[in-house]
């Protein structure tokens, strides 16, 4: 049975709905729902290997973004198996990388230590399963303004706990879909008066909006609202000299990344003196490349975090 852009049913739950690129199997009822515009969430890459909170397991991807968590009823007869297949073509559809692939063990010893099984907090209220029934699924799709994060647990219903007014058979198919978009927290969102007060306060005021493609130079079009800004800051204090730094993550060569924090901060000032009427002795570019991380690179959150332009005074 296809995946569809079915339109709500009407058992879903209020105020619950799809996501835009992912769609639910078709007939399914939504039975869990929770959307936080920021939040932080541990993506499991590998099995799990202590099952008492907080779970651990033996890879993990820790995240920030905004987070949609969508429980999902699946029509009675339909196996996890069947389910978890529908959802790998459509997600091939959506070109994803696949981050890591799980399925369900018997449990061994006491923990049931196994590979899909989330933490109680990312599965809803459902919380046994059918060992054998478990398929789990972590990937990434890139958009143009976002990176979605997409963390699929497929299963059987066992027993336990299910939401007040829901019946669940023993056998039937949950799907739990949590999709993590991140983007900065700060991206497109720093005003003139903002940039003023961390420079004020810190001395320096780190940007997100301001975007490049990966190893270039050219400043994006998304980055306008960014650059609107920076050439307010700049026109409401005529007095204010800066320094434009650009930061980069330590994926590749650092001497590499140095030369193209030093593009990067340089294109910036460029933009803003030759199109945005900013006296050009007023801005001076720097290269920092991987040498000023205000987060670890181990994780794709804190190498977005380090990938930066910065404003500094001078």
């Amino acid at each position: 049975m296809p995946m569809c852009a079915l339109a709500a049913m009407a058992a879903d739950l209020p105020n619950s709905h799809d996501h835009p690129l992912l769609s639910r199997y078709a007939g399914a009822q939504i039975i869990g729902y929770i959307e936080k515009p920021f939040d932080e969430y541990t993506l499991p890459l590998g099995r799990i290997v202590e099952v008492s909170p907080p779970t651990t397991y033996a890879k993990s991807e820790k995240l920030e973004g905004k987070l949609t968590r969508i429980t999902y009823l699946i029509p009675k007869g339909r196996t996890a198996v069947e389910v978890y297949r529908n959802y790998m073509n459509a997600l091939a559809g959506l070109k994803a990388q696949t981050l890591f692939e799980g399925a369900g063990d018997r449990p061994l010893g006491m923990f049931g230590v196994r590979y899909a099984e989330l933490p109680r907090e990312h599965s809803g209220q459902i919380l046994q399963y059918s060992y054998n029934a478990q398929r789990f699924y972590a990937g990434r799709v890139n958009t143009p303004t976002s990176r979605l994060t997409i963390a699929l647990y497929v299963t059987e219903y066992e027993d336990g706990l299910v939401p007040e007014g829901i019946t669940v058979a023993k056998g039937q198919t949950v799907v739990q879909l949590d999709l993590i978009e991140s983007t900065a927290m700060e991206s497109g969102k720093v005003t003139a008066a903002q940039m003023q007060t961390a420079l004020g306060q810190e001395g320096h005021v780190a940007l997100y909006g301001i975007h490049f493609d990966t190893g270039k130079a050219v400043i994006k079009p998304e980055s306008e609202p960014t650059l609107v800004e920076i050439a307010a800051l700049m026109k409401a204090q005529p007095s204010l000299k800066l320094y434009v730094s650009g930061h980069t993550d330590d994926v590749g060569e650092p001497s590499a990344n140095l030369d193209l924090s030093m593009r990067r901060a340089l294109a910036v000032v460029s933009e803003l003196v030759s199109n945005r009427g900013i006296n050009g002795a007023r801005l001076t570019a720097a290269g920092v490349g991987p040498y000023a991380p205000i987060a670890p690179n181990s994780t794709e959150a804190g190498r977005a975090k380090n990938r930066r332009v910065e404003l500094v005074y001078r």
